[in-house]
């Protein structure tokens, strides 16, 4: 199946893809085979190129320009927001464009899609034409050169969040983008690079048998991760623990599932979690899960890697952005009720039958953001693979957040009417009352 998608264009894929989980059941169970790959085979991935060798030796200034990855982004977007609002550095945002102009206005579109724009604050904002998934991000050697003089530190934030695509779809943004902009850090003097990786870099489906996972756990758990998204993220991330052990200073941020924001409901409707309810409320099921959804409004989430970023204690720490209190899915359920929709709970198996359904009539995309789901069985290991989740020890990020006005926001029933009020409004979700 990875072969096979290699070579096609996104629309092809998704075609094929929505055509092969619709042909019949037994053709989506092999689909895991593919999806499933353990750390130990991923290893040979972790290769950071050799040159790539930083000389630093000290404490790094604070910074007056920083790059910013993954602007246009839903995390990317609040950080931004976050830098421009708590700092007085100029923020250069690495942004797909015909040229300067025209990424300024997706940057702005951005940042006015969730709330987030302040006229104010603007001129702060740096469009750099580019492209992660390019050799020197797009830039070509004399520009690359030139960034790497203005620069102070890196905010690596951009990645392609797929939960379809396989591997090697994913890999020249996710994997050879975090290369280069490593590689932008060691030129010129030393920068300090602050990469946002994901909770996911841990096998957290699935009997791993681990109960805890710590910030300063090891990668080499020999664990499964069960898609392409999570094995780019996770080799993304040993290329930056190599960077470290080499001599550059870093910062690692591992969020869990990111949800809207606490204080406007705005939330990013391409989002797994944002379609899954989706598909609960048009097809009117939910599955019987006996599991928690570890949920992390995204506004806690851009406050806390900047706050901790502006430490000078946090270079060479990872910190775990978790909730304490995680969300299980019947009540997740329970709220989407109380709001208006009326969900019937049935098996895994019937919900699953229902999703596939050409009957049911959910659109395409719906249907396709779901295939990490229609790929196991709980025939199988289906219940298994969805099961209970582990811990996360937020250590180093309780203390450094400790005496801080930044705390995580309760996930309630509250929170969760403000995020689907959000939803209708937008014309994402229809009415529960039809109005």
């Amino acid at each position: 199946m990875n072969d096979r998608l290699a070579g096609l264009s996104p629309q092809e894929k998704r075609a094929l893809l929505v055509q092969t989980l619709r042909r019949k059941s037994g053709a989506i169970d092999k689909l895991l085979d593919h999806i499933a790959v353990k750390v130990d085979d991923l290893e040979a991935e972790a290769v950071l190129d050799p040159e790539i060798q930083p000389a630093f030796n000290g404490t790094p200034p604070r910074p007056e320009r920083v790059l910013l990855t993954g602007a246009t982004g839903f995390l990317g977007s609040f950080v931004l927001s976050e830098l421009l609002r708590h700092t007085r550095t100029d923020i250069y945002c690495l942004v797909r464009a015909a040229n300067t102009e025209e990424g300024g206005k997706k940057l702005r579109k951005a940042l006015e899609a969730y709330g987030l724009w302040d006229e104010e604050l603007s001129s702060r904002i740096v469009p750099v034409v580019g492209d992660l998934s390019e050799p020197l991000l797009g830039l070509g050697p004399e520009r690359f050169e030139e960034l790497a003089g203005e620069i102070d530190a890196v905010y690596h934030s951009g990645a392609s969040v797929n939960w379809v695509y396989p591997y090697n779809a994913l890999k020249p943004t996710n994997v050879l983008g975090t290369q280069e902009v490593l590689r932008l850090a060691t030129r010129d003097g030393v920068k300090p690079v602050h990469f946002i990786s994901t909770l996911g870099v841990f096998p957290l489906v699935g009997r791993s048998g681990i109960e805890v996972f710590r910030e300063n756990d090891d990668l080499t758990h020999g664990g499964s991760l069960y898609n392409g998204y999570t094995q780019t993220k996770w080799v993304a991330e040993k290329l930056v623990e190599i960077a470290r052990a080499r001599g550059l200073p870093v910062c690692v941020y591992r969020p869990s599932l990111i949800t809207g924001d606490s204080r406007t409901g705005a939330w990013n409707q391409d989002d797994f979690t944002c379609k899954m309810i989706k598909t609960w409320v048009g097809l009117g099921t939910a599955p019987k899960l006996d599991t928690e959804l570890n949920m992390v409004p995204v506004d806690y989430v851009s406050r806390a890697i900047v706050r901790l970023s502006l430490r000078d204690e946090s270079l060479g720490k990872r910190f775990h952005l978790a909730h304490p209190h995680p969300v299980s899915v019947n009540d997740l359920v329970a709220w989407i009720e109380t709001f208006g929709y009326p969900l019937e709970r049935v098996t895994y198996d019937k919900w699953r039958a229902d999703l596939i359904n050409p009957a049911k009539g959910l659109r395409q995309d719906a249907l396709y953001s779901m295939a990490p789901l229609l790929s196991m069985s709980a025939a199988a290991d289906g219940q298994a693979l969805v099961g209970k989740m582990p811990e996360f020890d937020c250590r180093n990020t309780t203390e450094a957040l400790s005496g801080t006005e930044i705390s995580c926001p309760q996930v309630d029933g509250e929170l969760m009417e403000n995020y689907l009020v959000h939803l209708v409004r937008s014309g994402f979700l229809d009415s529960p009352t039809g109005g």
